[in-house]
């Protein structure tokens, strides 16, 4: 019974993070489409060149998704 439990919690944990990853890329996929006109970012002095909306949101999707995997390899590694 105790095993039934968790394989089914495992299975809603990982429901959820595909539902959430569904959900956050449509969103941004709306906004990306909805805001095609070119910006340009100021961080601190530096900037950047005129690129449209669509791109930065693009590369700061792909970012996260490399963080996070990173940060997941990171859990999974075994400690010496």
């Amino acid at each position: 019974m105790k095993q039934a439990s968790i394989t089914l919690l495992r299975r809603t944990k990982w429901t959820l993070q595909v539902l959430v990853f569904v959900l956050l890329t449509l969103i941004a996929a709306v906004i990306a489409i909805e805001n095609t006109d070119p910006i340009r970012l100021r961080l601190l002095g530096y900037e950047s060149a005129e690129v449209g909306v669509f791109w930065w949101l693009l590369t700061i999707f792909v970012a996260g998704l490399i963080v996070g995997r990173l940060s997941r390899m990171n859990r999974m590694m075994p400690r010496k």
